[in-house]
């Protein structure tokens, strides 16, 4: 984004560039990495953020639009999409110590979930931001049913 590429990799240069947020490296070392929105500095959305995350390019870059791949940030770093789905689910309740209660889909948790357009396993993975929550469940009640038109 322009905040990396106009104002800190000209300041650290390359080298240091390579290692900017070495998510990858952190994973295979056994780390708990955690994943939330930055809302107001990014969406809301936690989509778009996997799919960086495991691209470590921007969604619908300009590069990718004009045909050519964008650059990756620190080649390597890339997470599995297992891992950036953990990072927002199950390793999100473990850091604040509430993995008995919510995190993953297991019986006696609370039933937190939401349910998707299409399985983020199964897409290619310049797709994931394209996810779409068809419906939230809070408390085992759906609290977000989206509206469809017929």
């Amino acid at each position: 984004d322009p905040f990396i590429e106009e104002l800190t990799l000209p300041k650290i240069g390359a080298e240091r560039g390579a290692r900017l947020y070495p998510f990858g490296e952190l994973e295979r070392a056994g780390a708990t990495l955690v994943a939330g929105s930055d809302w107001t500095v990014t969406t809301m959305n936690p989509w778009p953020a996997i799919e960086v995350a495991v691209t470590r390019r921007e969604p619908d870059s300009s590069a990718a639009a004009l045909g050519g791949p964008a650059q990756a940030l620190g080649v390597g770093q890339e997470l599995r999409v297992e891992a950036a789905l953990a990072a927002y689910t199950r390793d999100g309740a473990r850091a604040v110590g509430s993995q008995t209660e919510i995190g993953t889909l297991t019986a006696g948790k609370l039933a937190n979930f939401v349910v998707v357009d299409q399985n983020p396993l199964s897409i290619p993975i310049a797709e994931l931001s394209d996810v779409v929550v068809e419906e939230t469940w809070f408390l085992g009640r759906a609290v977000y049913v989206r509206a469809t038109i017929n």
